[in-house]
């Protein structure tokens, strides 16, 4: 037991649990990484267990940054999954087992829904005495609007039905955006308490923006490659505007499916200006931080829909953090945040010409577009610094 601010409270033992890439990886890793620090910075205990993920990316087991993890089942993809899912439960279980600490809060922080591939782990740990708590960043409501065959069909009729049992299985849910904490309070009834916490970021990553922009002007797009993303729009968009500016330049960073890292190469080939455009992968954090201080105009561009407006874009607060000038598409929670104009460009959804119009102004205007950088940055800084969360979120996790 420990004193906090006149209370005594249980030291927390907190088990990161989910499919996502861990160390290397995007959106998802990231937003664990940063829950992960700012609870080590006061005194949590914290592992992390992966169900599955490509060992091309990271080494299976090991230690990031003094936390250790463990990935039950390198390279579970596929018909593998469904052949090998009682085994993959089994060794998720043993391992949730070995992690609990006698004395200690035991929680386990479940990243995204409860799913068939972590349901009856769920249910276990929550047996061998962890409290439960589920990390929501989708809406499985309207992740078949982005289903990409069968398979993922089948999973996402099956995850939304076990989404709306939440409130069975779950001491807490974190949320992270204002729909999905409408659409919790109102599966939970009350009965499981909210926690809100939006994108993160971590200031020291970045640099403060430029002065101007560069002699050859550089958007940049970073992030995966989805439906959702708007990556044609933009590309559409970055063809008008090269045709009437010679220098500018388009740089892309980030991975998706197989499937649509296929469509996106075949539409930059087909672009009449590819050689300005530059597709430079999937990269480490300390590469992708030098390209994204380095470029002029970031762009977070989505498409229209109930599934893109239920999360919340996880890369608009890292590109805010440059200082740089930022186009985003206007859904779920930016508008309520950010203001028009004044700390962001917002654009329509899905409209290659409210892009180009967004970035013909920002060139035209490179006064406005500086203090726009200026004024964005230090709302990210106010809103987003994980640091600034993680007492919340401490908080909520000790009073669970």
């Amino acid at each position: 037991m420990k004193t906090d601010a006149g209370r005594q409270v249980q030291e927390l033992n907190v088990i990161f649990l989910g499919d996502f890439p861990y160390p290397k990886g995007m959106a998802g890793t990231k937003r664990i990484q940063h829950a992960i620090d700012a609870l080590k910075e006061n005194n949590a205990n914290c592992r992390v267990i992966i169900s599955r993920q490509k060992i091309a990316l990271n080494e299976p087991d090991g230690f990031y940054q003094g936390t250790p993890y463990r990935t039950v089942m390198p390279d579970l993809i596929g018909w593998r999954l469904g052949a090998l899912l009682p085994v993959l439960i089994a060794k998720s279980c043993i391992a949730i087992r070995r992690t609990f600490m006698a004395g200690s809060k035991n929680i386990l922080f479940v990243y995204g829904p409860p799913s068939l591939s972590n349901i009856f782990t769920v249910l276990y740990a929550r047996r061998r005495g962890f409290m439960i708590v589920f990390d929501i960043v989708e809406d499985e409501d309207h992740a078949m609007d982005i289903a990409k065959d069968w398979q993922h069909k089948v999973r996402t009729f099956v995850n939304r039905g076990l989404s709306h049992r939440i409130a069975d299985m779950a001491d807490g849910v974190v949320v992270i955006s204002s729909r999905l904490k409408e659409k919790f309070s109102r599966l939970t009834r009350g009965r499981v308490p909210l926690h809100f916490r939006p994108v993160s970021i971590d200031p020291d990553c970045f640099r403060s923006g430029s002065e101007s922009f560069g002699a050859e002007p550089k958007m940049i797009y970073s992030g995966s490659f989805g439906v959702k993303d708007g990556v044609p729009q933009l590309l559409d968009a970055f063809d008008r505007l090269a045709a009437r500016h010679g220098s500018l330049r388009l740089i892309m960073t980030g991975m998706g499916s197989d499937q649509k890292m296929k469509e996106a190469l075949n539409r930059i080939n087909a672009s009449p200006a590819r050689s300005r455009i530059e597709y430079m992968g999937y990269l480490d954090d300390e590469k992708y931080y030098a390209v994204l201080s380095d470029a002029d105009i970031p762009c977070m561009t989505r498409i229209e829909g109930d599934y893109a407006n239920a999360g919340f874009p996880f890369k608009l607060g890292e590109f805010l953090a440059t200082g740089k000038p930022v186009i985003a598409s206007n859904v779920s929670d930016i508008g309520m945040y950010l203001e028009d104009r004044q700390d962001v460009l917002l654009v329509k959804p899905g409209d290659a010409g409210d892009i180009e119009a967004a970035v013909e102004y920002l060139l035209s205007n490179p006064d406005k577009a500086l203090q726009m950088g200026k004024s964005g940055r230090k709302k990210a800084l106010q809103l987003f610094d994980y640091r600034l969360q993680g007492r919340a979120l401490l908080d909520f996790l000790h009073a669970l």
